[in-house]
């Protein structure tokens, strides 16, 4: 219950004020629950003659501004027309919640001139709270006292210093890089570590701001500077993952059962920010703040760097579906850290899955570059460069190098950019020459395999595996594929368990339930795909993961379908998106491309390869060309430009399809028989060779059971 001689409960927030409740304005004054009345009692009494203990004490009292704030009958009229009028100016008292004390002007030309009253008050951009009134402070006072003496002049000049002041500009400069940089243009060069931020001034207006690593300019850009702005920041290159997040903050009392999302804005891949309404810079917002007790809500925004530097910029806009700007930032990193080959080999799986094969070319080559004497570096290179139509300039590139290079690297990249039948002469020549090199032998191995040669194929997986024991599980795909179609399948079931326990992923989880199913295994089919969820961290990724691998099991290997509303439940977009394709494709393939259509090419990437490939096939049987293409280039996994796909599946027979995986090749003449049906021709011969090539039996034979009749 309140105090009836002291309803503001001044006394218990201020105890040093008992000591003066014998004055009998301070004690009617409490009793009133003025604040103004209050301190302008203290003030008197601060004026008389007092000891020195009793001064030390009230000045301590009076100092608290916020003591003696005042209810408010409505908010003060905030208004100018050509920098007349009324303006809050400055930020005294600065608390953690963001309010302040501000003091209400009027204002000749934007310049204060005139200090009318005093608010507890918070702000954002030119939104504004108020909590109360305030007593106006001394320095206030003493305004007002030179005003009114004549000596206004003296206030214009302070304020005009204020107002040219403003030609200076408060930022940061971040760094997402993982190497120092300095930057020039925001003040005396400042160095900047890795994953780190710096304090700067800038200049308002129009600046010139660059950025140098290892003593080489890696950006210059010119930028417009705003004065009286609550955040600017220059980000060397867009590379630190720097964001802005709201938060809502409700009456005590008033939060609702559901609160709503906060906002969320990023900024990464932009060089220079700027933003007004920001209430904590670079530190984390409160818990909880003072609020109006008529507000529904308040809004306050944030704005700070993530952890991960570039690599997280560039996992956000991938996240976000911005393909095109991720992979521009992993170029810009990888042009100023020119021999880090994680920031090199990223820029490549991002600009394949932003444009495809084409796109990545660029990014290959400054990996090759970067790496002239790494064969995985060169390898790469040479994949792009086929499976973008450019076999001709691959052949001439890598045939230079052989023909002045005499090694088995030279010769192994020489004949990996050749087609069917010539480059297995070539690697069986290699293997003579070099008998004991796994990439020959690799190379080797893949000629045998995708030509149906499975006995050949063993025997040089079987040297490879000697060579290269650490490459099995990269192997047990074709090993277990070539055991099956020999009739051999418990042997292709106990050669993926070994590659399983060696390195699981979805790959080998969805292959051990095909081959599983095949030899009537004891073990359950999905035993590594629910061990892989079981290997995810968090629950949340452990129930993603099992709805994930009941997708890739449904489709890929007949395991029971999931739950629709599982696959909805997916907290991660794009591997809900592909999941909605590929559980359409089951049965479906309408409804499936539509779904492709509308999905980014990030989902079409984790499609499961020979799913799209079927789909590609279906997209170009009904003449939906683009669609066919970057179903078919989105993984990455077809070495062949995707307008191939389409002149396969209307009859042509490209060289860049020659060189396949057995049910990607199946895949691709399910695709061609379907067109056949679909005019009324005879395609029996075309089924065979599909059901031959079919060795696991998964999707391709499931499109065949259950895909309806093709129709024009």
């Amino acid at each position: 219950m309140a105090n009836a001689q002291d309803p503001r409960g001044w006394l218990d927030a201020c105890p040093e004020l008992t000591q003066f409740t014998s004055d009998p304005k301070v004690s009617a004054a409490i009793a009133g629950g003025d604040g103004a009345k209050l301190f302008a009692a203290l003030q008197a009494r601060r004026r008389g003659p007092r000891a020195a203990f009793e001064r030390r004490t009230l000045d301590a009292i009076l100092q608290r501004r916020r003591l003696f704030t005042a209810p408010m009958r409505g908010a003060p009229s905030l208004y100018t027309l050509n920098g007349f009028g009324t303006r809050i100016y400055g930020k005294g008292d600065l608390a953690q919640d963001g309010t302040y004390v501000g003091t209400l002007f009027l204002t000749a030309l934007f310049l204060p001139i005139w200090p009318l009253a005093q608010y507890l008050c918070w702000s954002s951009g030119s939104q504004y709270s108020f909590f109360g009134k305030l007593p106006l402070s001394r320095a206030m006072r003493l305004w007002r006292g030179a005003v009114a003496a004549g000596v206004a002049v003296v206030a214009v000049a302070t304020a005009a210093a204020v107002w040219a002041g403003a030609r200076e500009v408060k930022g940061f400069v971040v760094n997402g890089l993982d190497v120092p940089v300095v930057v020039s243009g925001a003040g005396h060069p400042s160095t900047v570590a890795p994953g780190g931020r710096a304090s700067v001034t800038f200049a308002a207006g129009r600046q010139h701001l660059e950025a140098s690593a290892a003593g080489r300019v890696i950006e210059a850009i010119d930028v417009d500077v705003p004065r009286w702005t609550d955040v600017v920041v220059y980000n060397v290159l867009g590379a630190a993952p720097l964001y802005a997040q709201g938060e809502y903050y409700y009456p005590k009392g008033k939060s609702p059962a559901q609160a709503s999302e906060p906002p969320f804005e990023f900024y990464g891949g932009r060089s220079f920010t700027s933003r007004d309404g920001v209430a904590y810079r670079f530190a984390p917002a409160p818990k909880s703040i003072q609020t109006e007790s008529s507000a529904r809500r308040e809004l306050r925004w944030s704005v700070d760097v993530m952890e991960g530097g570039w690599k997280r910029t560039v996992a956000v806009l991938e996240y976000q579906g911005k393909l095109a700007e991720a992979a521009a930032v992993a170029a810009r990193v990888a042009s100023a850290e020119p021999q880090d080959r994680e920031v090199l080999s990223r820029w490549i799986a991002l600009a394949q899955l932003a444009g495809g094969p084409a796109s990545a070319v660029a990014a290959a080559k400054a990996l090759a570059d970067a790496a002239p004497g790494d064969v995985d570096a060169q390898r790469a290179y040479s994949h792009f460069l086929v499976a973008a139509g450019r076999r001709d300039e691959a052949r001439r590139i890598f045939g230079d190098r052989a023909r002045k290079d005499p090694s088995a690297a030279a010769g192994y990249l020489r004949a990996r950019v050749e087609a069917p039948p010539r480059a297995l002469a070539m690697f069986e020549a290699l293997a003579k020459a070099h008998p004991s090199d796994p990439n020959i032998r690799r190379g080797l191995a893949w000629q045998f395999y995708s030509a149906g040669r499975w006995s050949d194929a063993l025997r040089e997986y079987g040297v490879l595996a000697r060579l290269a024991p650490e490459d099995r599980p990269a192997m047990a795909g074709p090993v277990a594929v070539s055991l099956a179609a020999l009739g051999r399948a418990p042997d292709a079931l106990a050669r993926v368990d070994q590659a399983a326990d060696m390195a699981l992923d979805i790959h080998l989880a969805v292959l051990h339930a095909q081959v599983a199913r095949l030899a009537r295994a004891e073990k359950p089919a999905s035993h590594y795909l629910a061990r892989l969820a079981e290997a995810r961290e968090e629950a949340s990724d452990r129930d993603a993961w099992r709805t994930y691998g009941r997708v890739w099991g449904h489709v890929l290997a007949g395991e029971p379908p999931p739950d629709p509303k599982e696959v909805e439940a997916i907290p991660f977009p794009t591997q809900r998106d592909a999941c909605r394709v590929m559980v359409a494709a089951a049965a479906d393939p309408a409804a499936a491309l539509k779904l492709a259509a509308s999905a980014n090419r990030a989902a079409l990437a984790e499609v499961a390869d020979v799913v799209a490939v079927l789909l590609a096939g279906e997209a170009a049987r009904l003449g939906r060309d683009d669609l066919a293409v970057a179903l078919a280039e989105a993984s990455g996994h077809l070495e062949a430009p995707g307008r191939a796909v389409v002149a396969f599946v209307r009859g042509e027979d490209p060289v860049e399809l020659k060189e396949q995986e057995p049910e990607v090749r199946a895949a691709l003449l399910l695709a061609r028989a379907r067109a056949e049906q679909a005019y009324g021709r005879d395609a029996a011969p075309i089924l065979d060779e599909v059901r031959a090539n079919d060795v696991l039996q998964g999707a391709v034979a499931n499109a065949i059971a259950r895909w309806p009749a093709a129709a024009r």
